[in-house]
């Protein structure tokens, strides 16, 4: 997972794109699917305090040793599913759900969750994914399972109109170049393909297979990097509820 996450968005346009919206000064904020706590720490230096669950403990393990060696003290990580929150009522300013809702099984009771644990008149905001990205593009040249596209409407906006009866969505365009993943180098991309369908599809490369998709990642080289785009929208919705 570490593959992955470590080399998406560097250029901070979540937190960017959020803060349009509110600002995150001095707010008690809730991660929902934090893997290992990528975006959590680069919102620790703006917020009083934030917390990320995720159901893998594995990774939140990872991101808690990480925290403390490097003294980030208003961090807190926890292993916990979205669908099942251990908090009380109304005690995040912030919910952020990045890139995360899709693979969630009950998805309207993770917004049910969400809207609960948010205060009166709290934020939630959601990266929601696409499919046919750059990942899916060569993903589905090996996985021939993989999903071609990902239902918007059943995915995302058919439960925010549900639980929370009005949303804001702003579309991240196939284009916009800030929302990638920037791989050093084809070999590291090479391996994070190699994990990704391994783990999360039950699919071993064979060596032709391993020098095929090292010929495919190629045609995504920008400069001496790697680099894939993505496609989604940034859903966002404020708790009205008393």
């Amino acid at each position: 997972m570490r593959l992955w996450s470590n080399f998406f968005a560097v250029s901070g346009a979540e937190i960017a794109a959020i803060e349009k919206q509110t600002s995150l000064a001095g707010k008690n904020i809730l991660e929902l699917g934090c893997g290992n706590g990528r975006l959590c720490y680069q919102l620790a230096p703006l917020a009083k305090r934030v917390t990320g669950v995720d159901p893998d403990g594995r990774l939140v393990q990872f991101a808690a040793e990480y925290a403390s060696r490097n003294s980030i003290n208003n961090l807190t990580f926890m292993e916990m599913a979205a669908e099942t929150l251990a908090f009380d009522d109304h005690c995040f300013d912030v919910v952020i759900m990045p890139w995360m809702l899709h693979l969630v099984k009950d998805r309207e009771a993770a917004l049910k969750e969400a809207k609960r644990v948010l205060k009166p008149k709290g934020h939630l905001f959601i990266f929601g994914l696409y499919g046919d990205c750059d990942y899916d593009r060569i993903a589905r040249r090996f996985v021939p399972s993989r999903e071609r596209e990902l239902n918007a409407t059943e995915i995302y906006e058919g439960p925010l109109e549900r639980i929370f009866t009005e949303y804001r969505k702003d579309e991240i365009p196939y284009e916009e170049t800030d929302y990638s993943f920037v791989f050093p180098d084809c070999g590291v991309t090479a391996e994070a393909f190699t994990f990704a369908f391994s783990n999360w599809y039950e699919t071993n490369l064979t060596e032709k297979d391993q020098a095929r998709l090292r010929h495919v990642i190629q045609h995504y080289r920008k400069g001496n990097h790697i680099q894939l785009r993505t496609r989604g929208a940034l859903y966002s919705t404020q708790n009205h509820s008393n």
